[in-house]
């Protein structure tokens, strides 16, 4: 019973902050990835400086990261839907 009503509670806080979540993770993973392009076209143009190579590796494994947990928290949400509840993702 205890983890049935934390279940539906994390449940619900989920599903409050979802907006926020996927603004906050896709604009981070957006900026992340046009900072790779970026410092990679620098590199470029520099003649390939290791430290700017690391940068850019970085950057793409932070874009990578924030976007598997932007698709993740949609799966996460998708299980923790309570029975009888009619989750609606997309409107």
């Amino acid at each position: 019973m205890l983890a049935r009503s934390i279940g539906l509670l994390f449940f619900f806080v989920v599903r409050t902050f979802r907006p926020i979540v996927r603004i906050v993770l896709g604009l981070i993973a957006g900026f992340t990835l046009f900072g790779c392009v970026i410092s990679f076209a620098v590199a470029w143009y520099q003649q390939w400086p290791t430290t700017l190579l690391w940068v850019s590796s970085g950057m793409f494994t932070a874009a990578v990261a924030c976007s598997v947990f932007l698709w993740y928290y949609d799966v996460l949400l998708l299980k923790l839907t309570p029975e009888g509840y009619q989750l609606t993702l997309w409107s």
